[in-house]
């Protein structure tokens, strides 16, 4: 039994080298170094196999058969580091070459909440599992601004398309209020076009948005997306806080729930 599983992660750390070292002749750094590290892993849990004395997770064991309470506890978190190393492996082998492959929130969250579990077990400290997940929590605070921002421009270009029906097809006494509404929404949308991301980076709010949203002529009517704003605005503080998701919905894939116009 022991050999059959030997064989099988070997077999699977040689693919995942394979695999990895094609990504990186394809220049594809950041998939190629995720692929070789858990490459690397499979080889560690080959490998611990053949040492009779452990040191490492927190303990130090010799034989199995002399120390069973911390060999329980060994394969515990060697189980925890498998099934991680597994579904995560398996997660990013799903997203390979497919166009728009970025994970969702709800995807950025197990992992890293897997990837937390895992480097407390291994003894990290909660400052460097800060450290570590930084640049992952920073993309699910984005994946925020990103929704809010993708929701209130589909809201305005919908506008702007929906008052250029209007005037093909108005009568000539509703031209001039339709003109002016036409050309507030051209000076609205040259506003939005001005908020870009950078600002959220440095400053981690999605007030500029929501700002705008309700004091621009075009929007300040639509209520629907003002109460929207105000979800999004609320799941980017909640994760700031907790660094959890208050609602578990992919707010990466499409704006969530409200894709209507300002006119109604």
């Amino acid at each position: 039994m022991q050999r059959v599983a030997n064989f099988i992660i070997s077999i699977g750390a040689a693919g995942l080298l394979a695999l990895g070292g094609y990504l990186g002749f394809l220049d594809r750094t950041a998939s190629a170094t995720a692929v070789l590290g858990f490459a690397f892993l499979l080889v560690v849990l080959l490998l611990l196999a053949k040492f009779k004395h452990i040191k490492g997770f927190g303990f130090e064991a010799e034989m199995w058969e002399e120390k069973q309470i911390e060999a329980a506890a060994l394969v515990d978190r060697l189980t925890l580091l498998s099934e991680a190393v597994s579904e995560q492996m398996a997660l990013i082998a799903s997203k390979l070459g497919l166009w728009g492959g970025s994970l969702s929130n709800i995807e950025l969250a197990e992992l890293t909440e897997q990837v937390s579990r895992l480097l407390h077990a291994a003894g990290a400290s909660t400052v460097r599992v800060s450290e570590i997940l930084g640049p992952v929590y920073g993309r699910v605070e984005l994946n925020y601004w990103s929704a809010a921002q993708r929701l209130v421009g589909d809201t305005l270009n919908n506008e702007i398309t929906t008052i250029g029906a209007l005037l093909r097809s108005s009568a000539a006494e509703e031209r001039p209020t339709l003109t002016q509404r036409s050309q507030t929404a051209s000076a609205d949308k040259d506003r939005y076009s001005q908020i870009h991301f950078q600002q959220f980076l440095q400053d981690k709010t999605l007030d500029p948005l929501i700002t705008f949203a309700r004091t621009c002529p075009t929007l300040a009517g639509c209520g629907p997306l003002h109460a929207e704003l105000d979800e999004l605005n609320l799941d980017l503080k909640h994760f700031q806080a907790s660094n959890s998701l208050r609602r578990r919905i992919d707010v990466a894939a499409s704006p969530p729930r409200f894709t209507g116009t300002a006119s109604g």
